[in-house]
């Protein structure tokens, strides 16, 4: 079968590792929910205070609201992830 060999360049933390290229295809076509915003404008929408003293939670969403509330203020666009997480069996 297709094989790739992944190489890190931290070479002493992750060594190569051999992956076939379904899994490769695979990893590589996830959807990230916020892969592309607007980049450093729409983090100084998210500060960590407000007026009042009280925690601004769309620097640091509790609930599934709040998060999706904060991927709106930062104008996020859906996309592919563009990276591989490996781990060993």
């Amino acid at each position: 079968t297709d094989s790739f060999l992944i190489m890190d360049v931290a070479k002493y933390k992750y060594p190569p590792v051999w992956v076939g290229a379904a899994n490769l295809f695979s990893s590589l076509s996830t959807i990230e929910n916020c892969a592309h915003y607007d980049y450093p404008k729409a983090q100084e929408r998210l500060v960590d205070n407000t007026s009042d003293g009280s925690t601004n939670h769309l620097f640091n969403p509790l609930t599934a609201d709040e998060y999706m509330q904060s991927l709106n203020v930062l104008g996020c666009d859906a996309g592919y992830r563009g990276y591989v997480i490996l781990k060993k069996k």
